[in-house]
């Protein structure tokens, strides 16, 4: 059963009786507004009758908890995207989301609860104690935003209510810049140890950790000097993996110097004898630039706990090996930091 009340010049609401409560016997009703005449009103009321009569999943979902939407929405995304992304995924929703929304029915959630979330949050939502940034809360509200997408499409829900809601304010990152002085440091203290020669080309190119590792010498064009960014070795829930860079601009040619172009050559040069002397000990599956001495990948950890040895051990603890990407003064001759 259904009927129209006319609400103003071409504006009606649409009153939809639906079956009764099984629990309390009272009767249902769907609510719709439409602009246009009585007739074309009408039309969208036949269709919205028929909607319900066919068995909407509005109704049929209507007492579907949170925890399983998102866990529907895992198993159906996680292949759609790196394993990484999947993974911090899994983790938002098992460590936070869940735990705040996971019992609640998914018609329940309102506006008010996802505000009062992402407060909650930024106050107090480390684990360890202490409030998240908003760049972490504007990634809850993100994935929090995809998953109420993706049970609009199924129609479980009418409305999206993170729509409603702001996205906490971004504040401008802060990074740590270097002077000469502690990069001369931290050179002259790590030379003769593995970290030296990736620390000089990680600061004349500015790629990151994992573009660093994944760099294969197919990739380096030394005749031309260039270096061809497509991937990079990253740690994922899987395991060790190669994947494609960060973000879609990430893929990129990067031009070096004839003193980056001589440390590569040394790089290079060092890995032919280690070939030699090891022989079929030589791990050969791929090509790294940045290897262990036998040629398997170099762990991402183990890369930055070297880092963090020599950062230390000269004083510059706060230091991250990330920082070295945002080194920005005047043009450096690497061979002056080789040999001063």
């Amino acid at each position: 059963m259904a009927h129209l009340r006319k609400r103003g010049r071409k504006k009606w609401q649409i009153v939809i009786e639906l079956e009764r409560d099984s629990v309390t016997r009272e009767r249902k009703r769907k609510y719709k507004t439409f602009n246009g005449t009585k007739r074309e009103a009408e039309r969208k009321m036949a269709e919205l009758i028929q909607k319900y009569k066919d068995g909407s999943n509005i109704d049929k979902y209507s007492k579907m908890k949170m925890k399983k939407l998102m866990r529907q929405y895992l198993n159906t995304h996680q292949h759609n995207v790196a394993t990484r992304t999947a993974d911090r995924y899994r983790r938002i929703i098992n460590n936070h989301l869940e735990p705040a929304f996971g019992e609640m029915p998914i018609k329940k959630v309102k506006p008010m609860h996802i505000e009062s979330y992402q407060t909650k949050k930024l106050n107090s939502g480390r684990m360890s104690g202490g409030g998240l940034s908003a760049s972490t809360v504007r990634m809850h509200h993100n994935l929090l935003n995809s998953i109420f997408e993706y049970a609009q499409r199924l129609e479980i829900i009418e409305r999206n209510p993170v729509n409603l809601i702001s996205l906490p304010k971004k504040k401008k990152s802060k990074h740590r810049f270097l002077s000469r002085k502690e990069l001369n440091q931290i050179l002259d203290y790590s030379r003769g140890l593995w970290i030296h020669d990736y620390i000089l080309v990680a600061v004349s190119t500015g790629m990151r950790r994992g573009e660093m590792i994944g760099l294969e010498w197919e990739n380096v064009d030394l005749r031309n000097k260039k270096i061809s960014v497509v991937q990079a070795l990253k740690r994922t829930s899987q395991g060790i993996e190669l994947s494609e860079p960060k973000t879609k601009s990430s893929v990129r040619s990067i031009s070096i110097t004839d003193d980056t172009v001589n440390i590569l050559n040394k790089i290079k040069s060092e890995q032919e004898k280690n070939k030699l002397n090891l022989g079929n000990n030589y791990n050969d599956r791929f090509n790294f630039v940045f290897c262990e001495k036998d040629g398997r990948y170099c762990n991402p950890n183990t890369v930055t706990r070297r880092f963090k040895r020599v950062a230390k051990a000269v004083g510059l603890e706060e230091v991250k090996l990330h920082d070295l990407r945002h080194y920005v003064e005047e043009k450096i001759m690497v061979s002056r930091l080789i040999y001063s």
